[in-house]
């Protein structure tokens, strides 16, 4: 047993690590601490603070106590972060109006959220991963409804539809695993956050609406049907991984990528080109990951005429690097005029450069790679009018 007696406040964390035997700790006074945190405590079962009104900056966690089945935090008002994990059966939260940053409940059993009844805000992401018994709704959230961020794993979602244009979030979305195979996701016209779809086995994506400004996008997903996204500008990075049994990905509306845009086009067996018509600028890096020889056989971006970073289309992987694509055989990147450096690598099919013809009088010797292509131009080559293999 440990007792702290008479002691109203610690400055940072309450850290208690390693003490196999202890059974009891007693805080009775205790009204405003850091944050809590216990480390293989392996005979602990109840951590009960009945008179802590605020944790002030750290979480109240727990790691390798695997006998800790019980929160009990009655008068606790405001807290900076809490982590729930699995082996917690009990909690009581009854007078909790404010988390600053984020609330964690992962693989625990609780069939709602009333143990919050009286939670307000949560300032950072509200996480829901693998808790049984809980299904998840806007409805259910009671008084919660300032929310920094949300993340669902593996959550059913009731409707199978997410609707977040009276939700207030401004931080990111993130789908995850079960949760990710919803019917709809409709956004607010501008959403600054960045929305995560993430489940790499998913054989369909949810239909989007809405969403016409983002803040980031990133898809990690194997749609077997057509997707078409009505986005219009990202401000940040859009990621686009796996993809592999989509016939056709179409942004039709993109105009502006603020950050990174990252394509792994490596498995896009079945679209025979991957285009965005109206994309006209990027503000850091392109990257189009290759590999494996089917197709697409092209890439087209007509409308772009500036991209922040630099310009890499080729395989960014050892397993790529050794089935290199052989089925692209045209680039098209017909207006660009600004970038920092192009490079193409690895495609055993493209011996065609002229999608790059308006580039030519911007750039110079040293910003420009062609190799183990069906034809490697050198910048001369491009300057002399040579863009196709003799």
């Amino acid at each position: 047993k440990i007792s702290l007696g008479a002691l109203q406040t610690i400055g940072k964390r309450l850290y208690l690590y390693s003490i196999r035997q202890l059974v009891e700790l007693d805080v009775p006074a205790l009204k405003i601490v850091g944050g809590i945190y216990l480390e293989d405590c392996r005979e602990f079962t109840e951590l009960s603070c009945p008179a802590l009104e605020e944790t002030t900056s750290y979480s109240i966690d727990f790691k390798r106590c695997s006998q800790l089945t019980s929160y009990k935090f009655p008068t606790l008002k405001k807290a900076w972060s809490i982590i729930c994990n699995s082996s917690l059966t009990s909690l009581d939260f009854s007078s909790l109006t404010t988390v600053t940053s984020d609330l964690t409940l992962t693989s625990m059993t609780l069939s709602d959220l009333g143990v919050f009844g009286k939670l307000e805000t949560v300032g950072g992401i509200l996480s829901l991963d693998g808790v049984k018994e809980l299904t998840f709704s806007f409805d259910k959230l009671g008084t919660l409804k300032n929310i920094g961020g949300l993340g669902l794993n593996n959550i059913p979602v009731d409707g199978g539809e997410l609707d977040f244009t009276q939700s207030g979030i401004t931080g990111d979305i993130t789908l995850s695993g079960s949760s990710m195979l919803i019917d709809k996701i409709i956004g607010p016209d501008r959403f600054e956050g960045t929305l995560n779809l993430n489940n790499s086995s998913a054989t369909k994506l949810p239909v989007i609406e809405g969403f016409r400004v983002m803040g980031g996008l990133t898809i990690n997903a194997n749609p077997s049907d057509a997707v078409s996204l009505p986005v219009e500008e990202i401000l940040g990075d859009l990621t686009l991984t796996k993809m592999g049994g989509c016939p056709s990905f179409e942004m039709p509306n993109l105009k502006r990528v603020g950050g990174e845009f990252e394509a792994v086009i490596t498995t896009l067996t079945k679209a025979t080109s991957f285009t965005l018509p109206a994309l006209e600028t990027i503000g850091g890096n392109m990257t189009f990951a290759t590999g494996r020889p089917g197709t697409p056989q092209s890439i087209g971006m007509p409308a772009l005429t500036a991209v922040g970073g630099n310009l890499f289309v080729g395989p960014t992987s050892t397993i790529a690097l050794l089935k290199p694509n052989t089925a692209i055989t045209s680039l098209d990147f017909g207006k660009l005029t600004s970038v920092n450096s192009v490079t193409v690598d690895n495609l055993k099919g493209l011996k065609d450069f002229s999608g790059f013809t308006a580039l030519v009088p911007y750039i110079d010797a040293t910003r420009w790679n062609v190799t183990e292509c069906a034809y490697n131009p050198k910048y001369s080559d491009l300057k002399n009018g040579d863009f196709t293999k003799p």
